[in-house]
């Protein structure tokens, strides 16, 4: 018995993508991280978030030197976390909301620039696992996590941007 498949994109439903008002609110919460990074890292650390943090697993050393422990309670400035979350969710909302004009092309678009963002992550990662050591190789795994939204946004915007521009032309 063969499965039948209907592979037609015109068919393609997205319900899992979120309603286009979710996006003004992802755009929000990004700019809202990006700002509160900006200022905790360039112009002063953010000391106010310094709050007692649940923790699952906590390692008190560098690369997994120190002493290990499970499930507990720690002092932690929150800045650092709170602009990944907000980031992440701002991020998610912007990505995975519908634009206004749902058609072929637009989801098209979107997955053509999912697979892009995501073969791009995989080399960044895949540089970093044979060139890059040490430390930096910590550094580049922290920054490299939100690595796969933002492409994803920018390409997907820019070429919705382009498309626009000549449908109008």
């Amino acid at each position: 018995m063969h499965a039948v498949y209907n592979l037609n994109v015109g068919a393609m439903k997205t319900r899992y993508l979120l309603p286009n008002q979710f996006k003004k609110f992802g755009w929000v919460l990004l700019l809202f991280a990006l700002l509160l990074r900006t200022y905790s890292s360039v112009i002063a650390p953010i000391n106010e978030l310094n709050l007692s943090i649940f923790y699952i697993f906590y390692v008190g050393g560098l690369f997994s030197e120190g002493s290990r422990k499970y499930f507990g309670i720690i002092q932690n400035d929150f800045a650092l976390e709170l602009t990944g979350l907000l980031f992440i969710i701002g991020g998610l909302l912007v990505a995975f909301s519908k634009v206004k004009r749902e058609d072929e092309f637009i989801l098209k678009i979107w997955l053509e620039s999912l697979v892009w963002a995501t073969y791009f992550n995989a080399f960044v990662l895949l540089s970093a696992l044979l060139f890059v050591y040490g430390g930096a190789f910590v550094d580049i795994l922290f920054y490299n996590f939100p690595t796969i939204l933002i492409l994803f946004i920018a390409r997907f915007h820019w070429v919705y941007y382009q498309a626009q521009r000549v449908e109008i032309a």
